[in-house]
C-alpha cells in the first residue's frame, strides 16, 4: 500500500520555506539573525553539490529497517480500523476515532512529519483518548471496538491482533488536570468541561515488544485566556522526535527536532508575534486573518548542521501578505489609440516590482551553508508566468499577461533562479534517486 512518505518533502520544505512565510545538541555556528548573509555567497555549482551531498548523508541516516515495525503497524491501524468502522458501523466511531487519531499522530511522526507533534490540532486529538477509559478490543466479527472493562477514570487500553501477534496500545494521564471550558464572554458553556492530565504517556506494543512510545506534557491550557504551553517527545525505532508549542495568544513559539540518540539531524525553530494566535474560535470559524493577525515572524530549519534556512518577516506595517502574495494582469487591445503592448506590461511589470520591493524591505531569507561560511540569499522579483493572446470577431489581437512575486535564488555571479527554475529533476536526478530509493522500502 503507497502512503505518504515525509523524509523528501521535508528535506525539499526545509530548501524551499522562503516561499511562504528545544534542547539542541548540535554546536555548528547559527547563521546571523534575521537571515542576514555574514560570508561569501556559493555558486550555483557550490550549492547544488552541497544541497545533494547533505540530502544523500540524510538519507544515510535513515534506516528504514529501523522504522519499519511501527510504519507498518500505524498504516494498518489507520487502513483497518478507520476504514471498517466508517463503513461498518453507520458513524458510531467514538472510540476508534480517538485511537485513529493518536496512530495517525504517531504514524506521521515515524515518516518524518516531524512538525506535527508542535500542532496544537495534533496534540488536541490526542486529549480526545480522555473520554474513553477502559479497556478495548477489537472485535473482527462486527467490526468494532468492544468495551471489556471500564478500567480506571485515567487509562486506556485497545488490543488487536496484526500478524499474528498480539497488540496492545496504552494510554494514561497523570499528575494535575486543567479544565479546559468553553465559553462565551456571557458565560455561556458551548461543551462539557475537558480534564486535560499534566502528563499523558502512551505506550506501542507488538507481541510484548515496545516498539514505539510517547510523552505529552502539558504547562498551560485555557480557552478563556487563549494560552496553551506543552511539550511532546516521541520515539521509536531508535530515533526521537521532540516538539514544544507555547502559545500566549499575542506571541507563538514552536520548535521540533528530530534525532538519531543523541544526534540532532534535523531542528526547526519558529516564532510568531500578533494578534489572536491562541483565538482557537478564530481558526475554527475562519477570521483569522494572518495578513492583520501576524505581525512579526522568524524561523530557523537546520539539517545536519551543514545546511540552514533562516527568515525573518516584519508586517507591523500591515501590508507585507498582500506583497508576498501579489498577483497582477495586464491586456492591451490592438484597437486602442494609445500606448502599446510593451508599454502595458512594462507597467504591470513595475507595480509587481513594487510589490517586490517591499517584500524585500520588511523580509530577509537565505540559505546557509557548510556552518553559514557561504550562504544563498534569496530576494523577491517579479515573475511574468503568463501570457496569453487572441484574435477578436472583428480582426483585433487582444494579448495580456500575468506577473507574480516569487522568490528568487542569488548566486555569485549575479544570476537568479525562482525555485521551481533551480530545483529541476535534471539538476538534482541523483539527490532525488536517493530519495525514490528510501521511498521504495516503505512501499508496503
Amino acid at each position: 500500500m503507497k502512503k505518504p512518505f515525509y523524509y523528501p518533502m521535508l528535506f525539499a520544505a526545509g530548501l524551499c520555506l522562503a516561499t511562504s512565510c528545544g534542547d539542541d545538541d548540535n554546536t555548528t555556528p547559527e547563521p546571523p539573525p534575521g537571515g542576514q548573509p555574514s560570508g561569501p555567497v556559493a555558486s550555483m555549482e557550490a550549492a547544488q553539490q552541497e544541497i545533494t551531498s547533505v540530502g544523500q548523508e540524510l538519507v544515510a541516516r535513515i534506516d528504514a529497517e529501523r522504522l519499519k515495525p511501527f510504519v507498518s503497524l500505524a498504516d494498518y491501524c489507520l487502513y483497518t480500523f478507520s476504514a471498517k468502522e466508517s463503513e461498518e458501523q453507520g458513524g458510531s466511531i467514538a472510540p476508534g476515532h480517538s485511537f485513529n487519531a493518536l496512530m495517525r499522530t504517531l504514524g506521521d511522526c515515524a515518516q518524518g512529519d516531524i512538525a506535527t507533534l508542535a500542532s496544537k490540532r495534533a496534540i488536541g486529538d490526542i486529549y480526545q483518548l480522555s473520554d474513553y477509559y477502559g479497556t478495548w478490543v477489537w472485535n473482527d466479527a462486527d467490526l468494532q471496538w468492544d468495551q471489556t472493562s471500564p478500567g480506571s477514570t485515567s487509562s486506556m487500553t485497545y488490543q488487536f491482533e496484526y500478524e499474528g501477534q498480539t497488540c496492545v496500545v496504552e494510554v494514561a494521564g497523570s499528575g494535575g488536570e486543567f479544565d479546559f471550558v468553553r465559553e462565551d464572554s456571557t458565560g455561556y458553556v458551548y461543551s462539557e468541561t475537558y480534564k486535560v492530565p499534566a502528563t499523558i504517556t502512551a505506550t506501542v506494543k507488538q507481541g510484548g515488544t515496545l516498539i514505539a512510545s510517547l510523552t505529552l506534557n502539558t504547562t498551560a491550557c485555557s480557552f478563556a485566556d487563549k494560552t496553551y504551553a506543552a511539550n511532546a517527545t516521541f520515539e521509536t525505532g531508535g530515533y526521537t522526535i521532540a516538539a514544544s508549542i507555547d502559545d500566549r495568544n499575542t506571541s507563538a513559539v514552536a520548535n521540533a527536532e528530530l534525532r538519531d540518540g543523541n544526534e540532532v539531524l534535523i531542528s526547526m525553530q519558529n516564532n510568531l508575534s500578533g494578534n489572536n494566535l491562541g483565538d482557537i474560535e478564530a481558526f475554527e470559524y475562519e477570521y483569522f486573518d494572518g495578513a492583520s493577525d501576524v505581525k512579526a515572524g522568524t524561523l530557523a530549519y537546520n539539517i545536519l548542521g551543514r545546511i540552514s534556512l533562516n527568515i525573518s518577516a516584519d508586517n507591523n506595517a500591515g501590508d507585507l501578505a498582500d506583497a508576498f502574495d501579489y498577483y497582477g494582469d495586464y491586456m492591451y487591445y490592438e484597437g486602442d489609440t494609445t500606448g502599446t503592448l510593451e508599454t502595458v506590461r512594462e507597467a504591470a511589470r513595475l507595480q509587481a516590482q513594487a510589490a517586490a520591493d517591499k517584500a524585500n524591505q520588511y523580509s530577509n531569507a537565505s540559505l546557509f551553508f557548510n556552518g553559514s561560511s557561504y550562504s544563498v540569499p534569496v530576494k523577491w522579483q517579479p515573475v511574468l508566468v503568463n501570457e496569453w493572446g487572441y484574435t477578436d470577431g472583428w480582426g483585433f489581437n487582444v494579448q495580456g499577461g500575468e506577473w507574480s512575486v516569487e522568490p528568487v535564488l542569488n548566486f555569485e555571479d549575479g544570476t537568479t533562479y525562482t525555485i521551481e527554475q533551480y530545483f529541476t529533476e535534471e539538476r538534482f536526478r541523483p539527490l532525488l534517486d536517493t530519495f525514490q530509493g528510501l521511498a521504495d522500502q516503505f512501499d508496503f
